[in-house]
């Protein structure tokens, strides 16, 4: 059969079925209790119950026959009176009751239906979209939270309908960590959308946190009374990395470029400083040659003027070896030859050397060193540079009538030489840079104490091929300064093979 024709007659059947089973019911009882059973109320709900399920048709449908089956036994019965004008319209009354039962009942049930579709589309919707979306009651309450929130906040739906939203939804500050003022508390309070704090953070259920952006609205009845709150919010990690990234990268640039002006400004100081450290010997040696050459000088002054034109020579020397040794750093040419080298005995031939030096400007000059033999694998040669420049650079900046000690001492498996003076001191700001190419306390080509300012730079990276470090420490302008070098110690004449694995570095 057709299937429309069944439906047709399921849904006005059944209902003529229960009307029949109400009368066979009612029937029953009187006949066995003579007690008269008020049909009205039975009929009635079985209106209600017809138009709610079945619809408006089949409630219609049995209202009529309801009422033409009352009227029928009212006029059939023999003591009813012949019909009247009242009895009419009692019947016609009657009638309009039962319909507009039915028509609530039905209008009802549409409403209640059509609203029902209308939450399960609106819930298909949020569940649907990409942001995540909470909404809570009028307490603020969570009553609905779709997948997404539910990823991004690590709850389930089941876990957190009907708990407070502040227990789920936490949110603090990235850079105070304080927690956000609820959105729930913030919507009542404007009763308008809000949009909550810029760079926040989602504490997870787990307790992991994620950046994101969100707001808040309020949910209002048809008076408009705030009966809820709807909070909408997103996951901006990558767009959070991207600007964190772009700021890193700005700032990138701005320190590179600050170097770069601060590089540029170091070199122009140390071709000055290199003008002047070159012109100073280079003058005294013309003047006394050309006073020699002349014969301006008597047989007593000739042998200093030799002296003078000498000990210029040998500076001037010097500056010209630390530009090569600066020149092959810079191209990665600087290479050492390893042997096993006794180090106490460079640091004593190095300060027997310097302390003619030392004693012109009255600088006491102390060597404490262990009396046992203390060894590393290095370049004699670079390792005297090493003590040389640590040496000459202390004696340089001490004033007259101050000390200067170099110590060596065995500190585990390490060498350990320690350099210290009573000079001038380094100022606490410029200590770190103290080891930096080009980098003078005092850059001027006027400054008090000659040289190129490439003494420390050399003897670090000299210092690094060896494999040991250097540091420096002074507790400011005035109280000296501490140089302390350790050395990796060579225990045996065995362990030389495994060092020529870094020979040349």
């Amino acid at each position: 059969m057709d299937r429309k024709f069944l439906s047709f007659i399921f849904r006005f059947g059944l209902p003529l079925l229960g009307f029949g089973l109400i009368y066979l019911i009612t029937y029953a009882i009187k006949s066995v209790f003579s007690f008269n059973l008020d049909l009205t109320i039975l009929i009635i709900a079985l209106l209600i119950a017809t138009a709610w399920y079945l619809g408006r048709a089949p409630g219609i449908f049995i209202a009529l026959v309801f009422e033409a089956t009352l009227t029928y036994f009212t006029l059939a019965a023999a003591t009813a009176p012949p019909p009247t004008g009242k009895l009419i319209a009692f019947t016609v009354n009657r009638l309009v009751l039962f319909i507009s039962i039915v028509l609530f009942a039905s209008a009802r049930r549409n409403a209640e239906r059509r609203l029902r579709e209308q939450t399960e589309l609106l819930q298909v919707t949020l569940k649907s979209i990409g942001d995540a979306v909470i909404a809570t009651d009028q307490k603020g309450r969570i009553s609905f939270i779709n997948p997404t929130a539910e990823t991004l906040t690590g709850w389930k739906s089941e876990d957190i309908t009907g708990r407070p939203l502040e227990e789920i939804f936490k949110v603090i500050s990235e850079t105070t960590r304080q927690t956000i003022e609820s959105p729930f508390a913030a919507v009542v309070r404007d009763g308008a959308t809000v949009g909550l704090a810029n760079h926040t953070l989602l504490v997870k259920k787990d307790g992991a946190e994620i950046p994101i952006e969100d707001s808040g609205a309020p949910i209002r009845d048809a008076k408009g009374k705030i009966v809820g709150v709807i909070i909408v919010f997103h996951d901006v990690t990558e767009r959070r990395r991207g600007e964190l990234e772009r700021e890193s990268l700005l700032l990138s640039e701005q320190v590179a470029r600050r170097e770069a002006e601060l590089a540029g400004r170091l070199k122009d100081e140390f071709l000055a400083t290199v003008s002047h450290e070159l012109r100073t010997p280079l003058s005294a040696i013309l003047g006394w040659a050309t006073m020699l050459k002349n014969k301006q000088l008597g047989e007593t002054d000739a042998p200093r003027a030799l002296e003078v034109i000498e000990r210029n020579a040998k500076a001037q020397g010097e500056i010209i070896n630390d530009l090569l040794d600066v020149s092959q750093i810079t191209t990665g040419k600087l290479s050492i030859d390893r042997e096993r080298v006794e180090i106490n005995q460079i640091i004593h031939s190095t300060a027997e050397s310097l302390r003619p030096q030392a004693q012109i400007k009255t600088v006491e000059l102390t060597v404490a060193t262990e009396k046992v033999e203390l060894y590393v694998f290095g370049d004699a040669m670079r390792l005297q540079q090493i003590v040389w420049n640590l040496l000459t650079n202390a004696i340089k900046f001490t004033p007259e009538g101050g000390a200067v000690e170099i110590r060596a001492a065995r500190r585990g498996a390490e060498i350990e030489i320690a350099v210290k003076d009573s000079g001038i001191g380094i100022d606490e700001k410029f200590l770190p840079f103290i080891f930096d190419k080009f980098r003078q306390g005092d850059g001027s080509p006027t400054r008090l104490h000659g040289g190129l300012g490439l003494g420390l730079s050399i003897a670090r990276h000299l210092v690094k091929l060896h494999g040991g470090e250097i540091s420096a420490e002074s507790h400011g302008e005035g109280h000296g300064t501490r140089f302390t070098v350790r050395l990796p110690l060579a225990e045996s004449e065995d362990s030389v093979l495994k060092a020529e694995g870094v020979k040349g570095r």
